[in-house]
C-alpha cells in the first residue's frame, strides 16, 4: 500500500502555478518499493499571454475556453484522452463529452445542481439533506453546522415501490477541512477510508471493505464526480489534479488581495489552511469540523494502517518555549503600534474635518490590535466597530459601490470607491468597507442581505446603504468600517479626506 506521497509547487511571478511535480510510493506485499504511476507526475504549467489566468497546457495536456474564460476542451496528446465541457449562458456545466463517459448535468433557478445522469446512473439532488440515486437509493444527510456528519441509506426495490428499508447509517470522521476521512458504520465498524494530498485533494489512499458502494463526498466534503474526476463546489467545478477550478470565478475573492483577483485558483494557493464551501471564496474552516470528538466516541480498527508516531516531550516542551517568545514579540509589537496609533490621533485631536460620532451610535471596538472576539489571541483590527440604536447604516463618504455581498469573514458587506486620494488619476485609490450586513429569508428559501445598494450605484455621505447584523465573523449585530487606501488599511480616525468624510451614525 502506499505510505508516502511528496508535492512540489513553482509559481510564476502573479502567483499562478508553473511546475507541480509529485510522487507517490511505498512497500509491496513482498516489501518491494512501489510508485503510483497515476499520482506521480512531473507536469509544467503553460498560459496564454491573452488570458493569463487561464492554463493552456499542464503537462501533455492542452486545454481550451471559450470568450467567457470557461473551458471547453482538453486533449491529452500521449493518452489520446479527450473531453468537452459545454455551458449555458449562466455559466453552468451542461455536459461533459470523453472518450468514457457522457455527462448531463441541470440546475434550479439559484444555480444548485439537482441532477446528473451518465452511463454509471441518475442521481438527483432535491437539497443538500435528501438525494436520490436510480430512483432505488435514497440518502437523507445530517449536519452539524455546515459539516456532513452522517447519512441514513435506505432503499426500495423498484422506482414505483412505496416501501422503503433502511440499510445502513454511515458516520464521517472529518479532518480539520471537512474532508471525509474515515467512515464508519452504524455498528461503528470501518467501512471506508480515503486520505487526501494536503496541496489540492488528489486522493492517494482509497480503502474500503469489499462490497461497499463508493461515497461521493470525499475532500472538504464537496461531492466527487467519478465521471469526470472533479469536484462539485456549488458555483463551479475543480480539477484537484491541476490544482484549479475549470470556470473563472464571478466574484472577487478578497478586493485587496492580488490572488483574489486570480478567478482560477483554488483558495489563492493556500487549500492547507483554507477551504472554499461554495466556489466563491476562500474561508478558513468552521468549528463544526468535529474529527476529534466522532473518532473519540467511535472505534476504527484497521490493522492495516500505519502507525503514526506523537511527538516526544522535548518536542512538545520546545514548541511551547517557542510559541510564549512568539507571543511575546506580538505583544510587543501590538504596545508600540497602539501606541503610534494615539499619538497619530493626539496630533489630530479638534480638527475640523475630524471623524465623530453622533447621538444614537456606540463604537464598540478600535482600530489596532486587540484579542479576537472568536478565535481569541492577538488580532489587527484594520477598522472600527459600531452599533446603531435604530439599526441604519450609512455611508459615511461619496463615491460609488464597487461590490455588495458576501465577503469572507465580514460576511455580507458593501465596498464603495471613493476614487484617487488627492484627485489625480496616478494617486492611490481610497475605498470604504462596512461589513457584517443583516439577512432576511426570501420566499424560495434563499438568504438575501439587508443592503439597498448594488453595484455602480452613486452613494452620498449620510445614504441609508443597508442594516446592521452580525453575518461572517462577528459575536453581535454590529457595522464594521474600514478606510483603505491604495489597499492599506488606515485608521478612520486620523486619516479622513476633508471635503467627502461625514460623521458616523443617522
Amino acid at each position: 500500500m502506499l505510505q508516502k506521497y511528496d508535492t512540489k509547487y513553482d509559481y510564476t511571478p502573479g502567483g499562478n502555478i508553473s511546475r507541480k511535480k509529485q510522487s507517490a510510493w511505498g512497500v509491496g506485499t513482498e516489501g518491494n518499493s512501489i510508485t503510483d504511476v497515476n499520482l506521480s507526475y512531473d507536469n509544467e504549467y503553460k498560459y496564454n499571454p491573452l488570458k493569463p489566468h487561464a492554463v493552456a497546457k499542464v503537462g501533455s495536456t492542452e486545454y481550451t475556453y471559450d470568450l467567457d474564460g470557461r473551458m471547453t476542451g482538453s486533449y491529452d496528446s500521449e493518452s489520446k484522452f479527450k473531453r468537452t465541457f459545454t455551458w449555458d449562458e449562466e455559466g453552468r456545466l451542461l455536459k461533459t463529452v470523453d472518450n468514457k463517459h457522457t455527462t448531463d448535468y441541470r440546475y434550479d433557478a439559484n444555480g444548485e445542481r439537482i441532477c446528473k445522469y451518465s452511463d454509471l446512473g441518475e442521481t438527483i439532488y432535491a437539497s443538500g439533506y435528501y438525494t436520490e440515486t436510480d430512483g432505488k437509493k435514497i440518502s437523507k444527510h445530517i449536519y452539524i453546522g455546515s459539516t456532513r456528519v452522517a447519512s441514513q441509506v435506505m432503499s426500495r426495490s423498484c422506482e414505483t415501490s412505496t416501501t422503503m428499508k433502511r440499510e445502513n447509517t454511515l458516520y464521517y470522521h472529518t479532518d480539520h477541512l471537512g474532508s471525509s476521512g474515515y467512515v464508519t458504520d452504524k455498528k461503528g465498524e470501518f467501512y471506508e477510508h480515503t486520505e487526501y494530498t494536503s496541496s489540492s485533494g488528489e486522493s492517494w489512499v482509497n480503502e474500503k471493505v469489499t462490497g461497499n458502494a463508493d461515497l461521493p463526498y470525499k475532500y472538504t466534503g464537496h461531492r466527487f464526480d467519478s465521471e469526470t474526476n472533479l469536484y462539485y463546489c456549488g458555483a463551479r467545478y475543480y480539477d484537484a489534479r491541476t490544482s484549479r477550478f475549470i470556470s473563472p470565478d464571478d466574484r472577487i475573492d478578497g478586493f485587496f488581495s492580488t490572488q483574489g483577483w486570480n478567478m482560477y485558483s483554488y483558495v489563492q494557493n493556500n487549500p492547507i489552511n483554507m477551504v472554499d464551501p461554495d466556489g466563491h471564496e476562500k474561508r478558513q474552516p468552521g468549528l463544526s469540523q468535529i474529527q476529534g470528538w466522532i473518532l473519540k466516541n467511535n472505534k476504527v480498527e484497521k490493522k492495516t494502517l500505519e502507525a503514526r508516531p506523537l511527538h516526544s516531550r522535548a518536542q512538545n516542551t520546545e514548541a511551547k518555549a517557542q510559541k510564549a517568545i512568539s507571543d511575546q514579540l506580538l505583544r510587543k509589537r501590538a504596545e508600540r503600534e497602539n501606541a503610534a496609533i494615539a499619538q497619530a490621533r493626539a496630533s489630530v485631536a479638534g480638527r475640523r474635518d475630524n471623524f465623530e460620532l453622533t447621538e444614537g451610535t456606540t463604537q464598540t471596538s478600535d482600530y489596532g490590535w486587540r484579542g479576537h472576539p472568536v478565535r481569541g489571541g492577538l488580532n489587527n483590527h484594520e477598522g472600527l466597530d459600531f452599533v446603531s440604536k435604530d439599526g441604519w447604516v450609512q455611508a459615511q463618504m461619496d463615491g460609488t459601490v464597487s461590490k455588495v455581498g458576501e465577503y469572507g469573514g465580514y460576511g455580507q458587506s458593501v465596498i464603495v470607491d471613493s476614487g484617487p486620494i488627492d484627485g489625480t488619476p496616478d494617486s492611490p485609490r481610497m475605498t470604504q468597507l462596512y461589513g457584517h450586513f443583516d439577512e432576511y429569508m426570501a420566499p424560495n428559501g434563499k438568504m438575501l442581505p439587508l443592503i439597498f445598494v448594488k453595484p455602480g450605484d452613486k452613494v452620498q455621505r449620510g445614504d441609508i446603504i443597508g442594516y446592521q447584523g452580525m453575518t461572517g465573523t462577528a459575536t453581535g449585530p454590529h457595522c464594521h468600517f474600514e478606510i483603505r487606501i491604495g489597499g492599506v488599511a488606515v485608521d478612520p480616525f486620523v486619516m479622513p479626506r476633508a471635503d467627502t468624510m461625514s460623521t458616523w451614525g443617522p
